[in-house]
């Protein structure tokens, strides 16, 4: 069985001893006795849990890579476990640009216009002493 995944992605593969026939045979690994090995060596890694259950293969390149799992039981060598890998680069989907428009604003305000908002520090420009107001109740015009 071939399994495919991309550089960066890792797979799980579950490790079950059997009997002559095939069938899951419930015996232990000796401790230590199960190996993994790539092939090629480089551009991914293969590693045995430590209660020898599972190996986690992690491609770091794209490319194929034979995975060979080896081990004992009872002191008895059995016949090694084999998984093919094809590793690819994630395709970069992204093929537009989207817009989004923001709520209108009022472009009159000089605050939200992005103009710098007057500053009242209670000096007045020379030549500019006088102020105009308009009483908006009574319409009554006041000049300072």
């Amino acid at each position: 069985m071939t399994v495919s995944l991309l550089v960066g992605q890792s797979v799980d593969v579950a490790i079950n001893v059997l009997d002559v026939n095939g069938n899951p045979d419930p015996a232990l690994f000796d401790a230590g006795s199960v190996t993994a090995t790539l092939s090629p060596y480089d551009g991914a890694t293969a590693s045995v849990s430590t209660d020898q259950t599972s190996v986690t293969f992690t491609p770091e390149a794209a490319g194929s890579y034979s995975l060979t799992i080896a081990g004992t039981v009872a002191g008895n060598p059995l016949t090694a476990g084999y998984e093919s890998f094809i590793v690819t680069t994630p395709v970069v989907t992204a093929e537009s640009i989207q817009l989004v428009p923001g709520i209108p604003v009022d472009n009159s305000v000089a605050a939200s216009s992005g103009a710098p908002a007057p500053v009242d520090n209670g000096e007045t420009a020379p030549g500019n002493n006088t102020a105009t107001v308009t009483n908006s109740t009574t319409g009554e015009v006041i000049t300072s």
